[in-house]
C-alpha cells in the first residue's frame, strides 16, 4: 500500500471517528467563508462556532485547526473567529469588521455578536475546518463542488448536520433559530379508564336462597376476582378485600393479554357470630379505582325465632286456666324439637298432643317451618295478685 492511500485511510477513520463523536460534542462549527468576494481571502475568512451545550465552555481547552482559542463560551451563544478581525498593517483597509460590522475601525458591542480574530488559513478548492478539545471533536471537509466559492456565499450547517450554500449570516444565530423553527407544541390529554370487575365467584354457597349461604362450621370461603383495564393489564395496581372492616389478603394468580384474575380466602369458624356479612372488593390502577360488594350470610344449623313477644293471660279466679298460641319460626338448617322454661311460680304447659310440663314440649318444627304451639296457664290457689315473667324457647337437633 503506498504512502497515499494509507494516510487517505487514515483521515476517513479520524472523519468517521469524529462524526460518531459529534453527538456529544458541546461546541459546533456553524458556518464556513472559505472563499469570500468581498475582500481578499487574508481579510475576509472566518468561521463561527456554537455552543449546543447547557454550560458555559472554556476555549481555552478547544483548538480550531491547531490554533488555540480564548476566553468562555456561554451556551447557546456563537462565536466569529476572524482571520483579520480589524484592519491591520497591511496595504488594504478590508477586514472582517469592515464588511460584517459597522465597519468603525474597531470591535466592540456595537458590531452586535461576538467574534475573536485567530490566524487560520482556509483553503479554496477543498480543505478541513477541525475544532476540537482532544475528547471531542467536530469535523467539516469541504469542497468547492460544496458551494459558496467566491460568491460572497457561506457554507452553513442544517439540521441534519449536513452543510448548504447559503447568505453569509456570521454571529446571527442561523442554525439556533432553525433549531427553534425545527420545534412544534403540541397538547395531549391523557385519559386514565377505571379498571373493570368482571365477576366475583365465591364458594361454597350452601343453600338455594339469593345470595351466598354458608353453613355454621369449620368453613373456609373460597374468593376468585377476575379484573379487566382497557389502558391494559398493567396498569392493574392491586386488589383489596374487606369483610365487615376486616381486610383480607388478596394475590394475584394470573393473567391474560386483557384480564387479571385475583384469589382470596377467609375462615369461618363455629363461634362467629350467625348473621350477614358485608364483603368489599376494589380494584385499583395507579390513578382510579373500582369497587363491588357482596354479602355472606354465615348460617346456624339450629336457630329458631320466637316471633310472639308477649302473652296476657287475662284474669283468672284461683284454680282457673287460660291457653293461649306462641308462634316459632325455625330458620336454621336442620330440623328440631322446641321445648320452653320459664321463670316464673304460675304452672304453665305446653300442648304436642298432651298437656306436658314446657320443659317436655319437644314439638318438632322443620327447617324453615313454622310452628304455633300452645300453652296453658293455671292461676294459682291463694290470694290474689298480679304475677308475670318470661318464656325461653330451648330448640335442639331432631
Amino acid at each position: 500500500m503506498n504512502k497515499r492511500k494509507a494516510w487517505l485511510l487514515i483521515l476517513a477513520a479520524c472523519l468517521l471517528a469524529a462524526s460518531c463523536r459529534l453527538a456529544a460534542a458541546g461546541l459546533l462549527v456553524t458556518e464556513v467563508m472559505y472563499n469570500p468576494n468581498q475582500c481578499d481571502d487574508t481579510d475576509g475568512e472566518w468561521v463561527e462556532i456554537y455552543n449546543n451545550g447547557e454550560t458555559s465552555v472554556d476555549l481555552s481547552r478547544w483548538l480550531l485547526n491547531n490554533k488555540p482559542l480564548e476566553g468562555t463560551l456561554s451556551a447557546k451563544q456563537y462565536l466569529v473567529i476572524a482571520k483579520e478581525l480589524v484592519d491591520g498593517t497591511d496595504a488594504d483597509t478590508d477586514s472582517f469588521e469592515k464588511y460584517w460590522g459597522n465597519n468603525d475601525g474597531v470591535w466592540d458591542e456595537a458590531d452586535g455578536f461576538r467574534a475573536m480574530q485567530l490566524s487560520v488559513s482556509l483553503a479554496n478548492s477543498a480543505g478541513i475546518v477541525n475544532l476540537t478539545n482532544g475528547n471531542e471533536t467536530d469535523i467539516l471537509q469541504y469542497t468547492s463542488a460544496m458551494g459558496a466559492n467566491g460568491n460572497g456565499k457561506s457554507l452553513q450547517r442544517t439540521l441534519e448536520l449536513g452543510w448548504e450554500e447559503a447568505e453569509a449570516t456570521p454571529g446571527a444565530g442561523a442554525f439556533q433559530a432553525a433549531l427553534e423553527n425545527d420545534e412544534l407544541e403540541y397538547e395531549l390529554e391523557i385519559e386514565n379508564v377505571a379498571p373493570r370487575i368482571i365477576y366475583i365467584n365465591i364458594t361454597p354457597d350452601e343453600m338455594d336462597a339469593d345470595g351466598i349461604q354458608i353453613i355454621a362450621g369449620n368453613k373456609t370461603v373460597k374468593i376468585e376476582v377476575s379484573v379487566a383495564d382497557d389502558n391494559g393489564i398493567e396498569d392493574i395496581a392491586n386488589v383489596t378485600a374487606f369483610l365487615d372492616g376486616r381486610e383480607i389478603a388478596v394475590i394475584k394468580v394470573s393473567a391474560s393479554n386483557e384480564t387479571a384474575f385475583f384469589e382470596a380466602s377467609l375462615n369461618f369458624q363455629p363461634s362467629d357470630d350467625k348473621k350477614q356479612y358485608n364483603l368489599s372488593i376494589t380494584a385499583f390502577d395507579y390513578e382510579t379505582n373500582a369497587t363491588e360488594t357482596r354479602t355472606i350470610e354465615y348460617v346456624s344449623r339450629i336457630a329458631t325465632v320466637l316471633e310472639t313477644r308477649s302473652v296476657n293471660f287475662g284474669k283468672l279466679k284461683p284454680g282457673e286456666s287460660k291457653e293461649a298460641t306462641v308462634a316459632v319460626r325455625n330458620t336454621g338448617i336442620d330440623a328440631v324439637k322446641v321445648s320452653f322454661s320459664a321463670d316464673t311460680n304460675l304452672v304453665i304447659e305446653a300442648f304436642n298432643g298432651n298437656w306436658v310440663a314446657l320443659k317436655d314440649a319437644n314439638v318438632l318444627i322443620n327447617a324453615g317451618e313454622r310452628e304455633e304451639i300452645k300453652i296453658r296457664a293455671f292461676a294459682p290457689k291463694k290470694k290474689a295478685g298480679f304475677f308475670k315473667g318470661k318464656l325461653k324457647i330451648i330448640a335442639k337437633a331432631a
